[in-house]
């Protein structure tokens, strides 16, 4: 029998012992700062006087860095402090054939000095330091390596007189530690990485969750993965409700047109690859049942081998946008629609001047006992009448303008109510504040609009009703109302208990020739909303087959006008003599206006345009005649007019007054004629006491006598 080394058995159990605490410690804290250091104060323990370093590798920059040191003694602090103070450690940039003894998986005496060892990490005085407080006699190394890759090494460091013992057992301890390490380094790697994912991939979810667009993605079966915040609100669906059902099951769509039992139009949206569909006319019925227009896109989620993994549809509701198109389309149509008024308007005009300039004329030459005198006194309150109708149609035009007070519009808006609702079955009911702010308007323009909107209401209570009518106060912000801006407003609301107006009908009342009587015209809250907006008001309209409907009309409010106490004046019709030059292009408003002045002592002079205007008076300057007034037309069409011509007059007689004439009010000259070289406006289609009164303020009494 062969004897049996007792102390080796006992010395290989004790060996084993000890690597296998180690293996526990190593992986337990392989992902711990502290494992160098763990590792440095193990082989400390397994040698004597020698000075131990460990330090990690660095692969981008190919270069060690000391993290543990122990064995100097009350030095290892200052040493430490000294090595970690240099940026690149201990052990920097050594070559690729200087590295070869720590790929050997066993110590071995290093084929370098401490010197090359230190090369790069410092100052040659610190490392003069460095060696003598070692006292180096040898140098073992061994590398922290692992299938040829180097994770740091050990640099054992003998002081004068040492030897290394347990070098089998370090050894053995070392290639733990490169498992260890090998393992944190992957996990180091692995943690970074998953960082890294995490961050893009909340960014990516920020920026997604972020467009305002609707996005819903989804895998090639149809069913989906992920939706943005805009397709939730959108589609009603949360990502959680909607993740995993198919597509056409959250985003449930109608052609637009179609019935409703083609809802299915978009059962499988998977376009070719590299294509993409656009999708126009869609109603997207959302969880609630509600159906949103949107606008809607596809595009094929193409893989890395160039394969279609899913579909991305992103889609907008598009609902603001149809409204802010259908107000395009109504201000053009009115604007047409005014362009048209406003040509009727303008010849109605001087029609209406010629008519009641002959009627006023004829009565003048009439005496006080003539039996016509009664028939001429109706038609010319026919004419008034007329002349209101003129003013109507200017204020739906571009040209016209409302003639505006300033007071309380709620007397206006109860004696319109009364007068509509009287006789019938339909009853109202005021509600008005008690302070209520004054606003600007017109008031027979008003009146129609409020007249209008009572006379539906009455017709949509058959049976008879009650239309609630509420007058108050509204101070408003951006966007509360469309087209108004932040300030103060009365507000004007006629609601009837009627049988409301349907949706598909609401959206288009206010449109040119829409209508829904056998026998309407289509153009009473075109109109309205026409004239509404001359105010620089708004008028809206809320309707509920149940409820009936509310019109909302909002006036910009003014601060109270103080009350001027106003002389009373006798008129007289104007007397004078000499020549006034008339220019117009309408042969009737020439012979009126003449037949007026003819009247009032003057002898007229007409003229169709400035040119041959400009023309009479070279020739009355050349003959030494003088000219005492101009009245001209404001535009000629296609010739020059008052606003071209009041220069060119000036400059052959500088001291005339030049009277401008127009029928469109709102026009700057006629507004504030003296900035544009006249001395007074007058308004077509204008009567004897209308010229008179002009003609009164701008000839001097010198002029006249002379």
């Amino acid at each position: 029998m062969i004897p049996i080394d007792t102390a080796n058995v006992k010395d290989r159990i004790l060996e084993a012992e000890f690597l296998s605490k180690t293996a526990q410690h190593l992986l337990e804290m392989e992902c711990s700062d502290d494992l160098f250091t763990y590792v440095c104060e193990t082989v400390d323990s397994l040698v004597k006087n020698a000075a131990v370093l460990v330090s990690s590798f660095d692969r981008k920059n190919n270069s060690f860095r000391l993290e543990a040191i122990t064995g100097i003694d009350e030095h290892s602090e200052k040493v430490m402090e000294l090595l970690q103070g240099s940026p690149l450690g201990l052990n920097a940039f050594l070559e690729e054939n200087e590295t070869a003894d720590l790929k050997k998986q066993e110590l071995v005496v290093s084929s370098l000095d401490f010197k090359t060892h230190l090369r790069g990490a410092m100052d040659d005085s610190v490392r003069q330091m460095i060696e003598e407080l070692f006292g180096v006699s040898d140098i073992y190394v061994m590398g922290f390596s692992r299938k040829s890759q180097i994770f740091g090494d050990v640099m054992i460091v003998f002081k004068k007189e040492g030897a290394i013992k347990n070098k089998k057992l370090i050894e053995a301890f070392i290639k733990q530690a490169s498992v260890a390490l090998e393992r944190r380094n992957y996990n180091l790697s692995l943690i970074e990485s998953r960082k890294k994912i995490a961050e893009e991939k909340e960014k990516l979810e920020t920026t997604f969750r972020s467009i305002a667009d609707g996005v819903i993605t989804t895998g090639f079966d149809g069913k989906v993965q992920i939706m943005s915040s805009a397709a939730e609100r959108i589609t009603g669906w949360t990502q959680q409700e909607a993740e995993g059902k198919y597509f056409c099951q959250v985003f449930h769509v109608l052609g637009k047109g179609c019935s409703k039992e083609k809802r299915e139009l978009l059962k499988s949206s998977l376009p070719e690859s590299g294509s993409a569909e656009v999708f126009d006319n869609i109603y997207l019925v959302n969880k609630s049942g509600k159906e949103v227009p949107v606008a809607y896109t596809t595009s094929p989620i193409i893989n890395k081998d160039n394969e279609t993994s899913g579909v991305v549809f992103i889609f907008r509701d598009i609902s603001r946008n149809l409204e802010l198109l259908k107000t395009i389309q109504r201000t053009q149509k009115l604007d047409a629609l005014a362009l048209l008024a406003s040509g009727i308007a303008h010849d109605f005009n001087n029609i209406l001047g010629g008519l009641y300039g002959n009627i006023e004329l004829a009565k003048k030459n009439c005496n006080s006992d003539c039996s016509a005198l009664e028939y001429i006194d109706k038609a010319i309150s026919s004419f008034y009448r007329a002349g209101a109708l003129t003013q109507q149609l200017l204020t739906f035009s571009k040209e016209g303008t409302p003639i505006l007070k300033r007071d309380s519009i709620a007397e206006t808006v109860k004696i319109c109510t009364s007068f509509a609702l009287s006789g019938s079955n339909v009853s109202s009911d005021f509600q008005i504040e008690k302070k209520l702010w004054h606003c600007d308007f017109d008031e027979n323009l008003l009146s129609q609009v409020f007249d209008n909107i009572v006379v539906n209401a009455k017709q949509s209570m058959p049976k008879g009703g009650k239309i609630a009518v509420s007058i108050s106060n509204r101070e408003l912000v951006n966007g509360q109302v469309a087209d108004l801006e932040s300030g103060r407003y009365v507000c004007i609301d006629f609601a009837d208990s009627g049988s409301g107006i349907p949706q598909e009908v609401l959206k288009n009342i206010f449109d040119p020739f829409f209508t829904t009587k056998e026998k309407g015209g289509g153009l009473g809250l075109s109109i309205c909303h026409s004239i509404v907006r001359k105010h620089n008001g708004a008028i809206e309209v809320e309707s509920d087959n149940k409820k009936g409907t509310c019109f909302k009309i909002y006036l910009p409010a003014k601060k109270p006008k103080k009350q001027k106490t106003l002389k009373n004046k006798i008129s007289t019709e104007h007397k004078g003599s000499g020549t006034i030059l008339l220019i117009d292009d309408d042969r009737i408003i020439l012979d009126v206006a003449g037949g007026m002045l003819t009247t009032m002592g003057y002898q007229a002079i007409k003229a169709v345009d400035g040119k041959s205007a400009i023309r009479c008076l070279l020739d009355m300057k050349g003959k030494g005649q003088t000219c005492e007034a101009v009245i001209s037309d404001l535009t000629i069409p296609g010739g020059m007019g008052g606003r071209e011509s009041v220069k060119q007059i000036h400059q052959i007689f500088p001291d005339v007054p030049v009277i401008v004439s127009s029928g469109y009010s709102d026009d700057p000259i006629m507004q504030t004629p003296s900035e544009y070289g006249f001395v007074s406006s007058i308004k077509k289609p204008y009567m004897i006491n209308s010229l008179s009164k002009a003609l009164e303020s701008c000839i001097s009494i010198d002029r006249k006598k002379s």
